[in-house]
């Protein structure tokens, strides 16, 4: 993968004769995302809740999706829940045809503490802090519930909820507990289309040679 990675990059500064350094590889974006983490653990110290909140987004967040390849377009959205809008904040989406979501980006904030580097808070279990919403007049904050709450009983019952959910944060989610919760999804799928026809493609194998991916998947169609 890694030797793909540098045949695309040097592809890319070849295509710019070299003035532009575009070519860097994912892992390389991925490690480069250390200095604006240190950069933003040591602006913040000190800062109220609505300074570390602007501090997170530009400092980190927005490096971060350009790293993962995403827009940076935050933006409130709006679900209704007993007919009242509430709203929760995303950071960035990816549409399908015909504008059905397949991504939601949202933004976790620990408005409680800066956390340093050797602490490690789960942001699943943090709710939607105020400081994140910037207009109220769009909707309230569903108080009381938090981020795995809110995803597992709200988002992903709307009528047309979001392929995939990406909960960023500034902070790191323990590797057991990502570990537990892929585990747990992985298995509450398995279990729900044991009697449907399945075709298990890992995501190697699609990065690898799309072309034979889809049509495995054209088959089983």
């Amino acid at each position: 993968m890694q030797a793909r990675w540098k045949q695309q990059c040097a592809g890319e500064a070849s295509a710019t004769d070299g003035t532009d350094k575009l070519g860097t590889t994912p892992d390389k974006a991925f490690a480069a995302l250390r200095r604006p983490w240190l950069n933003l653990c040591e602006q913040e110290q000190g800062l109220p809740a609505s300074g570390r909140l602007t501090l997170q987004r530009e400092l980190f967040f927005r490096p971060l999706l350009a790293a993962l390849g995403y827009g940076w377009s935050p933006a409130p959205k709006v679900m209704l829940i007993a007919d009242q809008p509430y709203q929760i904040p995303l950071l960035a989406t990816v549409e399908g045809p015909g504008g059905a979501p397949l991504l939601w980006v949202l933004e976790a904030f620990n408005p409680d503490s800066a956390a340093d580097e050797n602490t490690n808070p789960d942001p699943l279990a943090l709710p939607i802090s105020g400081q994140q919403i910037q207009d109220p007049s769009v909707g309230r904050v569903l108080e009381g519930e938090t981020w795995e709450q809110l995803i597992n009983g709200r988002v992903f019952a709307q009528d047309t909820p979001p392929r995939w959910l990406l909960l960023v944060s500034r902070d790191q989610l323990p590797l057991d507990r990502a570990l537990l919760l892929w585990l747990s999804h992985t298995l509450e799928a398995e279990r729900a289309t044991r009697q449907l026809p399945r075709l298990v493609l890992s995501y190697e194998q699609l990065l690898e040679d799309p072309a034979a991916a889809v049509q495995r998947c054209q088959q089983l169609a």
